[in-house]
C-alpha cells in the first residue's frame, strides 16, 4: 500500500500532508513462546511456579485469516481496561490510529507479524516521533490448548487492536520503527525500560541454547526407546499390535512431553538472563548520563568510556586518583567503579541544590531585630 508521505522523519516514518504519522514495518507479533502468570490466565494449568508458556507457530500466526482479521483495526494508546476488546461502543476513547497490510515480515523480520501504522492522534504522534513511546502490545483472541503444567499452544487467533504501550511483553521485538527494518532504538532509560530485552541478545542466546536443546533431545529419544525396547515384558511374540501401539503412544506422549518442558525452560532461562543484562546495561547508561552527558547511548564500552571523559575534567582527575587514576581501570571493573561515582556526583549535585535553595531565601529578622526596627530600641 502506498501513502501520503509528505515530510520524512526516517526510514520507517513519515508525516502525511495532514500531518497524521506513517509507521512502516511495525513488528505486532512474534512465534515462539510467551510468558503468563496463572492469575492472567487462571483457565490453563501452571507450572510449580504459577507461570503458563503458550507457544505460537508460524501456521497459527501467519494464516490468512488471522494477518486478515488485523487489517485496519485499531491502534490505541494503551489497552482497554480488564482486556476488554475495542468496539463501536468505545472506540471513540481509545482509537488513536488504524492497522494496514497487516502481513508476514522479510529476513530478520520473517518470525513477526508485521504492519504499517497510520496514527491520528497529534499527542500520541508527539510521543512516537520523540521516542518515548514505542512498543507494542497486540489485542486479540485466541484458543489456547493446554498440554500439560505450565504448556499451551495457541491457535485461530483474530485481531482487535494494537496498543501503544511504554513496556510490552516481547519489549523492542515489538515495537515502531525508525531507521532501517533492523534497528531498535533505546528509549530514553524509564523506571519499566528496564524489563525490556536486548534483541539480539536474546536470539544468539536462543540459537545457542537451542542447537544445544537438540542434542539433548536426540539422546532423550535415543534412551526412551533403548528403555522401551529393554523391558523383560516388551517381547514380539508376547505382544499384540494393539498393545505394540499403546507402548508406542507412551513413549511418544512422554518424548512430546520432556520436549515441551525443556523448551519452555530454555526459553524463560535466557529471557531471565538477558532481563539481568539489560537491567545492567540501563544502570550503565543511567551512571554514564551523570558523569558523561555528552557521550551518546551506543558508544563502544560505554562505562570505560565515561570514565575517560570524566578524567578530563578536575573533580574528575581528582576523584579517580583514588582508583590509581583512569589508567588503572580495567575494562570490566568499569560499571562498578562508574556506579560509585555516579553515586558521589548525584550527592554533589544533590547537596549544590540545597546550598542553592537556602540561599535563595530570604532571611527572616530574629526577634530583637524586629523590635529595635519599630521602637528603635535594643
Amino acid at each position: 500500500m502506498k501513502y501520503d508521505e509528505k515530510i520524512k522523519i526516517s526510514t520507517n516514518q513519515a508525516l502525511t500532508s495532514e500531518g497524521f504519522l506513517v509507521c512502516k514495518n511495525c513488528a505486532l507479533a512474534t512465534t515462539g513462546g510467551r510468558m503468563y502468570h496463572t492469575s492472567e490466565l487462571p483457565e490453563l494449568e501452571a507450572d510449580a511456579d504459577g507461570v503458563v508458556t503458550i507457544f505460537r507457530d508460524s501456521a497459527c500466526l501467519f494464516a490468512p485469516e488471522t494477518l486478515a482479521s488485523f487489517e485496519a483495526k485499531p491502534v490505541t494508546l494503551g489497552h482497554p481496561p480488564g482486556g476488554a476488546n475495542v468496539t463501536p461502543d468505545n472506540f471513540k476513547d481509545y482509537a488513536v490510529g488504524t492497522i494496514h497490510n497487516a502481513r508476514r515480515g522479510e529476513n530478520e523480520q520473517s518470525d513477526s507479524l508485521v504492519a504499517d501504522l497510520l496514527i491520528f492522534d497529534p499527542d500520541v504522534i508527539k510521543a512516537v516521533t520523540s521516542k518515548r513511546l514505542t512498543e507494542l502490545s497486540l489485542g486479540y483472541t485466541s484458543i489456547e490448548t493446554s498440554e500439560g503444567p505450565g504448556i499451551a499452544y495457541e491457535t485461530q487467533m483474530t485481531g482487535n487492536h494494537v496498543a501503544i504501550v511504554s513496556a510490552g511483553r516481547n519489549g523492542p521485538l515489538c515495537s515502531i520503527r525508525d531507521n532501517q527494518t533492523g534497528d531498535i532504538d533505546m528509549a530514553e532509560p524509564t523506571p519499566k525500560d528496564t524489563d525490556k530485552p536486548d534483541i539480539a541478545k536474546l536470539l544468539k542466546g536462543l540459537t545457542e541454547q537451542n542447537a544445544a536443546l537438540a542434542a539433548r533431545l536426540d539422546k532423550l529419544e535415543k534412551a526412551l526407546n533403548d528403555k522401551g525396547d529393554k523391558k523383560p515384558e516388551d517381547k514380539p511374540e508376547d505382544k499384540t499390535g494393539e498393545e505394540k501401539g499403546q507402548e508406542s503412544a507412551k513413549r511418544d506422549s512422554a518424548f512430546k512431553a520432556e520436549l515441551l518442558k525443556s523448551v519452555a525452560e530454555t526459553v524463560r532461562t535466557t529471557m531471565q538472563e538477558e532481563k539481568q543484562k539489560e537491567q545492567v546495561t540501563q544502570a550503565v547508561i543511567r551512571d554514564a548520563a551523570i558523569i558523561a552527558p555528552g557521550l551518546a547511548k551506543d558508544t563502544p564500552d560505554l562505562a570505560l568510556a565515561a570514565l575517560q571523559e570524566y578524567a578530563k575534567t578536575e573533580n574528575g582527575s581528582q576523584i579517580l586518583a583514588e582508583y590509581g587514576g583512569i589508567t588503572s581501570v580495567k575494562r570490566d571493573e568499569a560499571p562498578a567503579v562508574l556506579k560509585s561515582i555516579a553515586i558521589i556526583e548525584r550527592q554533589r549535585n544533590s547537596t549544590r541544590f540545597s546550598t542553592s535553595a537556602k540561599r535563595d531565601e530570604k532571611p527572616k529578622p530574629d526577634f530583637f531585630a524586629q523590635a529595635k526596627a519599630l521602637w528603635g530600641k535594643e
